[in-house]
């Protein structure tokens, strides 16, 4: 079974979902009258900014964990 592979398949998995679950907010609201065309992305950008390592360990850890839990249990 490859383990390794699957490992890091739930941790990018995780990632995402991580990730998509904190800009919600900023995808839902609507832009003001008259911004630019891309204010939505650097909305997103910016709340990002400076998070993506954060989420990533955590998506690291928490997958890590569940594959040591796996372990133990099979």
């Amino acid at each position: 079974m490859p383990r390794a592979t699957i490992f890091l398949l739930i941790a990018f998995v995780l990632f995402i979902a991580i990730s998509m679950l904190y800009v919600l907010p900023t995808l839902l609201e609507p832009p003001p009258p008259g911004a630019i065309a891309d204010y939505t992305r650097e909305r997103v950008i910016a709340r990002m900014e400076g998070k993506v390592m954060i989420f990533a360990t955590i998506a690291v850890v928490v997958s890590g964990a569940f594959a040591a839990w796996r372990n133990r249990t099979s």
